[in-house]
């Protein structure tokens, strides 16, 4: 976890994002993000993270869950990510899960979550509600009802069947 603003619970309402292909929200203070972008670029990547910032009030989340429904971010477009963060002086979230059909993706998330000494979890399409779960817990179970809710919007928003 990141040196940032406390974390807080908060709720941007579900949207499209035009910096980048896919869509985003909060709810409770779990960001939500359904990424269909084919090609991650440092420069789409800064852009996006910055619209979801802005977007959120630069307020540091909780927890996060991203399903990467298209492309994976490369080396760099992690470090834009990262980078960008610190330069907003938001932090980042105590817990991530990452979904993803890529075996080879979840099994590199777990490493990097083990190397990197975050918490961090890799879940199969299938297992959206347990990776809402995982985020927010211990929350209660109607808020993880709720957010789990407000991420299946996300793929109609993004133009994404339910998996």
């Amino acid at each position: 976890m990141s040196v940032g603003r406390p974390a807080q619970a908060f709720d941007v309402a579900p949207f499209r994002l035009r910096s980048f292909s896919g869509a985003y929200a909060v709810h409770a203070g779990c960001t939500l993000l359904v990424a269909t972008e084919p090609a991650w670029t440092v420069a789409k990547t800064t852009a996006m993270v910055e619209e979801t910032l802005l977007a959120a009030g630069y307020r540091t989340p909780i927890a996060s869950v991203v399903h990467f429904c298209g492309g994976v971010p490369g080396a760099g477009s992690r470090a834009a990510m990262v980078s960008t963060l610190a330069r907003s002086g938001a932090g980042q979230p105590a817990r991530v899960a990452s979904i993803s059909d890529s075996g080879l993706l979840r099994g590199a998330m777990n490493a990097y979550a083990w190397i990197a000494g975050v918490d961090m979890g890799a879940f199969a399409p299938g297992q959206r509600r347990e990776a809402v779960d995982y985020a927010l817990a211990p929350a209660p179970p109607a808020v993880t009802a709720e957010a789990l809710a407000v991420f299946e919007q996300l793929y109609e928003l993004a133009g994404v069947a339910l998996p």
